[in-house]
């Protein structure tokens, strides 16, 4: 709304763009009233170092409690609350946990087990190996979704091109994927140790990018880099294990090849432990319209 006033003008969509708690400085008529709320910078800062972080570190366990049990929904409500605060949660405008006039997506994955823990109908989860290409009920579709799956197929360059040749013309592909450069560390070690790498084979973005048909193009595309901290290499190794996803690892070690890999793994300063990166792309692409 303009600048020193405290109505909305009569024309336009209606949005409020708010800082870190914003919204207890917002008359709650308008903050009723808008079309969309979006929120920036509402966290400056992740965990804080030692004591200070120990609340956080607490409410961050709890969340992935909840996520474990496939408490999204509230999770997000719960959030929404806290958000609003101190006025009324109904003042807030719908989310994306409310759905989409006409939405209704399809959930795929070969593992039955994943979809059984989906907060979705099960006439829309389908067990499916993406390696043989979309399952006919996901072609032609406007929106694609894929998040940490393409790398798991055995030409994932291959797929990406058949999934945007599967788009509807003026539909849309989002996709995270991890990419050849992560698990540095773990490659050093390898090396160092002259044992095999058995960490999967990851793609590359230039061949990604290449795979896009003629017709799709990258609306945004992003590469991060993501880091994170283990007591030791056997305990990353333990948590992909129990996790079960170390089923596409390219070599299996020896015990004793393992003892050496473990013996050269790069350790963080003051024995701190070892750290793991993940280097990810994020790639939003349309099919263009005839």
């Amino acid at each position: 709304y303009p600048e020193h006033s405290t109505s909305w003008l009569p024309q336009g969509r209606r949005a409020l763009l708010l800082s870190s708690l914003g919204s207890q400085l917002v008359p709650s008529d308008l903050l009723q009233q808008a079309d969309a709320v979006v929120l920036l910078a509402s966290f400056g800062r992740f965990v804080p170092a030692g004591a200070a972080g120990r609340p956080l570190q607490q409410a961050l366990r709890l969340m992935d409690q909840r996520l474990d049990a496939g408490d999204l929904l509230g999770l997000f409500a719960d959030f929404r609350i806290k958000v609003a605060e101190p006025q009324a949660v109904e003042h807030l405008p719908p989310g994306i946990e409310d759905g989409r006039p006409g939405l209704n997506p399809l959930l795929v994955d070969n593992c039955p087990e994943l979809l059984a823990e989906a907060a979705a109908p099960a006439s829309r989860c389908r067990p499916w190996d993406l390696n043989a290409g979309l399952p006919p009920e996901a072609r032609a579709a406007a929106l694609l979704l894929s998040s940490f799956a393409l790398h798991w197929l055995k030409a994932p360059e291959q797929q990406l091109r058949h999934w945007c040749e599967q788009l509807l013309p003026g539909g849309w592909l989002a996709l995270a994927v991890p990419l050849q450069g992560s698990f540095t560390s773990w490659h050093q070690a390898a090396e160092g140790a002259g044992v095999a790498c058995s960490a999967l084979p990851l793609p590359r973005e230039v061949d990604l990018l290449a795979a896009l048909p003629p017709g799709c193009r990258p609306h945004r595309q992003q590469r991060l880099r993501f880091s994170c901290r283990y007591p030791s290499a056997m305990a990353f190794l333990a948590e992909l294990k129990r996790h079960g996803v170390n089923g596409g690892a390219s070599a299996q070690l020896s015990p004793t090849e393992l003892r050496r890999l473990l013996k050269h793994w790069p350790m963080q300063e003051q024995d701190q432990g070892v750290s793991l990166n993940w280097d990810l792309l994020l790639l939003l692409a349309c099919r263009d319209e005839p």
